[in-house]
């Protein structure tokens, strides 16, 4: 929601700036516009950041004001369609839009997802531990946002192991398919409420 009123307040006062980072870290976009109107946006897109293997695309793209009203168009239907999507899968109705009182949701929605990357880190780190001995305790910190995020879009176990191997190939170290699902299955044990 931070992104989309950045772009409303732009396409108002055609000053400010709309940002969009991913919890993940994974895509970072930063949306300006100058006194002529001309719409400035940069960008960086990773693969799986902070890894020896980091792949990175920086780009920008100069545009004008004129195509904001579109993109506003265009972010508050994949916001609806986000929020149906939760509705669909959870059964409980979404309030993506409620208004924030003193920053206690906010503060709410850290909390919950900061708890959840602990108990991922916790379970990579005991159970999975590709590289089979002891690490420090950031080893796998790199992959617990990408894990949460399937465990809030309530992915199937066997996905889950599928990334595993996944992230496997990218430390360069393979565990065994069952051990994977066993992992998998923890990690879907995780309490997301």
């Amino acid at each position: 929601m931070v992104f989309r009123d950045g772009l409303a307040r732009l396409n108002r006062d055609l000053q400010g700036e709309a940002k969009l980072e991913m919890v993940e870290q994974d895509l970072k976009l930063l949306g300006s516009v100058d006194k002529l109107g001309h719409l400035h946006w940069t960008g960086e897109l990773m693969q799986v950041p902070g890894s020896i293997t980091e792949v990175r695309l920086c780009f920008t793209i100069e545009d004008d004001q004129t195509s904001l009203g579109a993109l506003i168009q265009q972010v508050d239907a994949i916001i609806e369609d986000a929020k149906s999507e939760v509705q669909r899968r959870t059964g409980v109705p979404t309030s993506l839009d409620a208004p924030l009182v003193e920053g206690r949701r906010r503060e709410e929605v850290d909390r919950k997802y900061s708890s959840t990357i602990d108990a991922i880190r916790t379970i990579l780190l005991s159970q999975w531990n590709p590289i089979g001995f002891p690490v420090p305790d950031d080893e796998y910190d790199r992959y617990a946002p990408s894990i949460a995020r399937m465990l809030f879009d309530v992915a199937s176990a066997n996905e889950i192991s599928d990334k595993l191997r996944d992230f496997e190939a990218l430390i360069g170290v393979e565990t065994s398919p069952s051990l994977r699902l066993a992992v998998a299955q923890a990690l879907k044990s995780i309490a997301i409420n």
